[in-house]
């Protein structure tokens, strides 16, 4: 990070990564979150509303992608099972 992101990121105190298995799941975590929000269970989430979410993790693939291949700067970082549990302690 640099200019005003570097300062923004400077004003924490720590900065905690929950690290995902791997971004094939953050479209399904995204649906699960919609679904709730809905009222509705994540297999009832209408295929419109899932095509439409995909689009927009679309803008955000690449960052998480590189947060998940050691891009990021963090004081602790947690890794996240399928199912959004610890794995393991903070590193």
């Amino acid at each position: 990070m640099a200019g005003p992101y570097a300062t923004f990121a400077d004003r924490f105190d720590a900065l905690l990564f929950l690290r995902a298995p791997g971004f094939d799941v953050v479209l399904d975590w995204r649906c699960q979150q919609e679904a709730d929000l809905l009222g509705v269970a994540p297999d009832d989430l209408p295929h419109e509303e899932r095509r439409r979410l995909a689009g927009f993790i679309q803008y955000f693939e690449r960052i998480t992608r590189h947060m998940l291949a050691g891009g990021v700067r963090v004081s602790l970082t947690v890794q996240l099972d399928r199912n959004r549990q610890p794995v393991s302690g903070p590193q």
